[in-house]
């Protein structure tokens, strides 16, 4: 790029004493910017960057903390400003590295470019039809706050790229959610619910490591049935309550009869 302009101001015509040299000053200074800008970039806070290199594919052994980084940071550590790190050791941004050996973790501009993960957990709510032991249909929701493991991220670039949320979350959720209602019963996931949750929780965490997430928490938000069964048990209860009013009544006259004699 920055040759490609002093080729093109070599070739403009001369003007008036001191406009081509001001002219070739303004295009040396446009490439300078130029290439300032297409070496630095910055891992916001919450962030992470690993690298990409156009022939070997995803470096494995880089992981970027947030901060300000140059093309070629890494190319001395010794009493230099830490800017990329191997993986597990990325909470060394900016803290001044003495007497480590030369990671081979360099950049160079357009061969190799970052990719940024955005680190931080994020909820989301995810909603799901299912069957109970007694085979009654549950809609359940949860509310899961997820983030990515830091330290996989090379990987999970590789197997699941940037939308990592869209093709893990609910096909997990719904397969936890499933092989954990079909447990109890309808009432029981009532009457148990602190159980479930916790249940739910536990195989989904264990689940999503599989996919290199970390799960902070899960929580039910939301447990509702069918309507005929909604209707079911609203009778059922109607009726238990007609009975113990009717068991009142006749207590009540037996009392009232007891005090007439």
């Amino acid at each position: 790029m920055a040759q490609n302009l002093k080729d093109l101001a070599g070739r403009l015509p001369a003007g008036p004493r001191g406009m081509g040299t001001a002219l070739k000053l303004l295009l040396g200074a446009g490439a300078v910017a130029y290439g300032v800008r297409e070496s630095v970039f910055t891992v916001e806070g919450g962030h992470r960057a690993i690298f990409f290199n156009r022939i070997g594919g995803v470096q494995q052994d880089t992981i970027l903390a947030e901060g300000l980084h140059f093309s070629g940071c890494c190319a001395n550590f010794q009493q230099h400003t830490n800017c990329c790190f191997p993986k597990g050791q990325e909470n060394l941004s900016l803290s001044v590295v003495v007497g480590r050996s030369r990671q081979k973790n360099a950049w160079i501009p357009w061969f190799q470019y970052p990719i940024i993960y955005d680190i931080r957990a994020r909820p989301r709510k995810i909603s799901s039809p299912t069957g109970s032991k007694d085979l009654q249909m549950v809609n359940i929701s949860l509310r899961v706050l997820s983030r990515p493991n830091a330290q996989e991220l090379p990987s999970m670039y590789q197997r699941l790229g940037l939308d990592y949320e869209e093709r893990v979350l609910p096909s997990i959720v719904n397969e936890v959610l499933k092989s954990v209602v079909a447990k109890f019963n309808a009432s029981q996931l009532i009457t148990q619910r602190a159980q479930v949750s916790l249940l739910i929780r536990r195989e989904l965490t264990e689940r999503a490591k599989d996919f290199s997430l970390i799960l902070d928490d899960v929580a039910i938000t939301e447990l509702s049935f069918s309507r005929e069964y909604t209707a079911a048990v609203e009778a059922k209860q109607v009726a238990q309550q007609e009975a113990q009013r009717a068991q009142f009544l006749v207590e009540k006259a037996k009392q009232e009869q007891r005090q007439k004699i």
